[in-house]
């Protein structure tokens, strides 16, 4: 099996200032090898003819920082109310699905939103307006103001559940294709959730894979090979439950008492 090797020159880093993040000019700009895949996803979108406000592309693709076989694509659907055809929207997302992969991509995920749902919601516009450009419909996040720190915080707030509903499921069958996509996953979340612990000393953020580890092992040496791992396994993840598991008892261990939470807001990540 060929292995993932990481471009440690790819990866987008946010300044901030006053407190407020500073938008990234690199979002937008689609690596050359994923454009085609971009653009025939632009075609169908405009061909399927959907009551859709806006359509945005957030993630790797989008920040122009993806990885062949490594990273996914992920597409945001923004309607006004709740009143439209998910079958149609449910038929164009198994045709995208289809095409994804032929890039190099690893997987399509969609999400559908309302506009008021994003708009009360602090991660999601951060998401959308620093981490996605819209690809149909109202470039509506252009006109939002820009986020705080506070509203960049969201992997503390559900990674603690993902190992619980992992753990839970642990002894169920699952095929080696399906181990490997949880593994691929959780270790992302894992990597993200590491720079939530140093982001406000560094007044920097970022969520592509290697500069999480930069920043997580600057703070934290002593915990550098674990993330390594982490890192390594993000890249090409295994179906083996033990070591997954391992990763996964570490990490809970590590950030159990880095983030100690009073509330947790609901967070949908996208």
């Amino acid at each position: 099996m060929k292995m993932n090797k990481l471009n440690k020159d790819i990866g987008i880093i946010y300044d901030f200032e006053d407190g407020y993040l500073l938008e990234h000019k690199q979002v937008g700009k689609v690596q050359p090898e994923f454009l085609p895949c971009v653009e025939i996803i632009k075609q169908k979108i405009e061909e399927a003819n959907l009551n859709v406000s806006s359509v945005y592309i957030t993630g790797a693709v989008a920040k122009g920082t993806a990885f062949k076989n490594v990273s996914d694509l992920d597409l945001a659907f923004i309607y006004e109310d709740q009143d439209f055809d998910k079958q149609l929207l449910y038929r164009l997302w198994s045709e995208l699905m289809e095409i994804v992969p032929r890039f190099g991509l690893t997987h399509l995920d969609c999400k559908y939103l309302m506009k008021e749902e994003v708009m009360a919601s602090d991660p999601l516009k951060f998401i959308l307006k620093y981490q996605g450009f819209c690809v149909y419909g109202d470039p509506f996040t252009k006109r939002m103001e820009k986020s705080k720190l506070s509203s960049v915080y969201m992997f503390k707030y559900m990674i603690f559940d993902q190992f619980k509903d992992l753990k839970a499921n642990r002894n169920q069958f699952f095929s080696d294709p399906v181990l490997i996509k949880h593994c691929r996953s959780i270790m992302k979340v894992i990597l993200r959730t590491s720079i939530e612990l140093v982001m406000e000393k560094e007044e920097k953020y970022t969520d592509d894979l290697y500069p999480c580890y930069q920043f997580f092992s600057k703070h934290y040496p002593k915990e550098q090979a674990k993330m390594k791992e982490v890192l390594d396994l993000a890249l090409n993840p295994t179906s083996d439950k033990d070591v997954i598991f391992e990763k996964i008892d570490w990490a809970e261990n590590f950030f159990a008492d880095k983030f100690p939470l009073k509330e947790e807001p609901h967070v949908v990540v996208i």
